[in-house]
């Protein structure tokens, strides 16, 4: 009896702590070095989390799973390099039409790989912009990815979908 008693209040409590940390609004803006064209408001990009009420990340045209098959199908850096090993990150900038503005990635190992990377996500087309509290805003996402054995993969993105 005692122990489903430590059980039930545990499980009360998480539920709680829960239900209260979601209910608390984080809203991230994104401080810029240089300036992006096309944006709809310059003053505010965000990093959406879409576990948040109110929040959703903008989506991409294609899944993580097609969009990986391009990188790795198309890419001549990866077919010329198949002991190639190496990680980095890609910032998304989508703006509130839907539009892919800004793909970066570090100054990594191979400026052909970035090209490439770059040139797939600008080719995807029209992204789903993301939403904060029902309004369409300009947002970033970030998603690390590795290369191992010439084969790219993606990380669990760091704002998850």
């Amino acid at each position: 009896m005692k122990y489903s008693v430590k059980i039930t209040t545990l499980i009360i409590l998480f539920t709680l702590t829960q239900k209260f940390s979601y209910a608390q609004q984080v809203e991230v803006t994104i401080g810029l070095k240089k300036t992006i064209k096309n944006l709809c408001n310059p003053d505010e990009i965000f990093g959406l989390l879409n576990e948040l009420e109110g929040q959703r990340r903008a989506i991409r045209p294609l899944s993580d799973e097609k969009i990986l098959e391009l990188l790795n199908t198309n890419s001549i850096f990866l077919k010329e390099n198949p002991k190639f090993k190496g990680k980095e990150i890609i910032t998304l900038v989508v703006n509130c039409e839907g539009t892919l503005v800004k793909c970066e990635l570090e100054k990594g190992k191979s400026p052909l790989l970035r090209e490439e990377i770059q040139q797939t996500f600008f080719s995807l087309g029209s992204w789903i912009p993301g939403q904060l509290k029902g309004e369409k805003v300009d947002s970033v996402q970030f998603i690390a990815y590795r290369v191992k054995k010439g084969v790219l993969y993606f990380k669990e993105d760091f704002f998850n979908d």
